[in-house]
């Protein structure tokens, strides 16, 4: 029996898809949580999927495939590194998500900057700043569900290391030349807390 166009397209969609390469399907409409989630990629860099999952999504399977929709159209892009130790545990082969090069242009208009400077913050990290970042997450995290505890304090703003970066000279007394220094101030980031005001 010669298989009908119906049934051919169905055995397409059915066959299992390679979990490291890009296969678009379809029409993809993207979501303010799409955006939102593109933004904190570009804030921090790298996120784990249970990191995502715990920040815009109610569920694994959700998460799992909001993130091969995003995938598949090149939003993100994924690493998996087995045995990472993320907080003295390994995560075993979870994926490690970052920005794809399909949300430069969105986020550059987002920022309002070219999109070579939203490219250039995603080069491939090294080990330790991998780590660094995911550690930077967990923190977020934590505090995130620790203001919900506390009633009386907001959450006001979260500044990545390339938001909260200040460049500038100061006069140092007694120094030689003009008396000018060039000063970095680089934290990983800033957390801005305040009271809560009821809408």
């Amino acid at each position: 029996m010669t298989p009908t166009h119906q049934s051919l397209e169905h055995g397409a969609k059915n066959r299992p898809r390679s979990r490291s390469v890009p296969s678009p399907n379809g029409r993809l409409c993207l979501q303010e949580r799409d955006l939102a989630l593109l933004v904190t990629l570009d804030r921090f860099g790298y996120l784990l999927r249970e990191q995502i999952q715990a920040l815009y999504f109610e569920s694994v399977p959700r998460c799992n495939a909001r993130l091969r929709l995003l995938f598949d159209w090149q939003f993100v892009a994924k690493t998996e590194t087995p045995l990472l130790l993320e907080r003295g545990t390994a995560s075993g082969c979870q994926a490690i998500y970052t920005c794809g090069k399909a949300s430069y242009p969105l986020l550059a208009e987002h920022w309002s900057c070219e999109e070579r400077v939203v490219r250039a913050r995603h080069r491939a990290p090294t080990p330790s700043s991998l780590l660094h970042t995911l550690e930077e997450v967990n923190f977020y995290l934590q505090v995130q569900r620790a203001v919900q505890t506390v009633p009386s304090v907001a959450l006001e703003g979260y500044f990545g290391e390339w938001e909260s970066l200040h460049d500038y000279e100061v006069r140092v007394p007694g120094s030689a030349g003009n008396g000018w220094q060039r000063a970095v101030f680089k934290p990983d980031a800033l957390l801005v807390l305040g009271p809560y005001l009821v809408p």
